[in-house]
């Protein structure tokens, strides 16, 4: 689950970005849906929480963000 759609890991990364409840009024209502899904049946579901920064890959971004302003390429 990443958490800015300019940095992406790879492309078709789901990103909550805005914000639910911020953004559009839908979004919570998708992510709870999501999740109610996920467990189902006494299933769990973990969701990675991650931001790819500077390992995010060219044809993802032209520009990724990190913590740092040294350029990595």
């Amino acid at each position: 689950m990443m958490i800015d759609h300019r940095v992406l890991e790879r492309p078709g990364n789901v990103a909550i970005d805005p914000a639910p409840g911020e953004g559009e009024p839908e979004g919570m209502a998708q992510l709870r849906a999501w999740a109610e899904a996920g467990t189902r049946n006494g299933n769990h579901l973990w969701m990675l929480i991650s931001h790819a920064g500077r390992q995010s890959p060219r044809y993802v971004t032209s520009q990724p963000m990190g913590p740092s302003a040294v350029s990595c390429r």
